[in-house]
């Protein structure tokens, strides 16, 4: 059982080092962006167990963090060392009424390709931000169909993240259309933006924990070259 959280500064060391390793990448914008989004992520998951465990106080110092960061969600420069751009985020203005909005533009061509009444959703601001971006750098949208184990479904996306590395990014997974539950199997979706020249589909799908060939096998969609 977790005795302690991850503090908060643990959490930006470790976005730390993966930044340094994104600076002067060709990709680096977009990769820094999907730093940015995992460092969220951590912190709210790290905050929402100290809201669990009764440290409402020490819940606060994540949430600080969190609402620094979302103001970079429209940043378009991200050169700089993380501190410093920390550092600059902390003199940018606060949100209105403390919602994060993202003010890109999904590209015209994309708007009949893409689900984007679910990347405008409000609380999908940051995957419209590398939505916006790959569209940028003319990188490939894909879909991944495929049946998965219900208890592994979270291991299942972490390994095909980590098998992707730094060639894609995964934005979301939802339930695929008329989908049932059965037998503890779920049907889900990923949609995904990925590098020019890598080919997704030569991922090893059967190695992915919890990833299931059956009762049909995974899918891959090219929704936007």
């Amino acid at each position: 059982m977790k005795q302690n959280p991850i503090s908060p500064e643990q959490i930006i060391q470790e976005a730390e080092t993966k930044w340094q390793d994104a600076q002067g990448m060709s990709q680096e914008t977009i990769l820094k962006l999907a730093i940015l989004r995992e460092t969220i992520r951590n912190l709210h998951s790290e905050k929402s167990w100290c809201l669990a465990s009764g440290y409402p106080e020490e819940a606060e110092q994540y949430h600080s963090y969190e609402s620094l960061i979302d103001k970079l969600v429209n940043e378009t420069s991200l050169k700089e060392p993380l501190r410093e751009i920390l550092d600059r985020a902390s003199k940018l203005p606060d949100h209105a009424e403390g919602v994060t909005v993202s003010t890109r533009k999904i590209p015209t061509e994309l708007l009949e390709l893409l689900p984007t009444e679910k990347i405008e959703r409000y609380d999908r601001y940051w995957e419209k931000a590398l939505v916006c971006e790959a569209a940028k750098i003319k990188w490939e949208f894909w879909k991944l169909k495929a049946h998965v184990q219900v208890e592994l479904a979270s291991n299942c996306e972490q390994a095909l993240a980590q098998e992707i590395g730094n060639q894609g990014i995964i934005l979301f997974a939802e339930s695929s259309e008329n989908f049932e539950l059965r037998e503890g199997i779920w049907q889900g979706q990923w949609l995904m933006i990925i590098e020019p020249g890598y080919d997704c589909r030569s991922i090893p799908l059967a190695s992915i924990p919890g990833l299931s060939l059956i009762p049909n096998p995974p899918q891959w969609t090219l929704l936007h070259r």
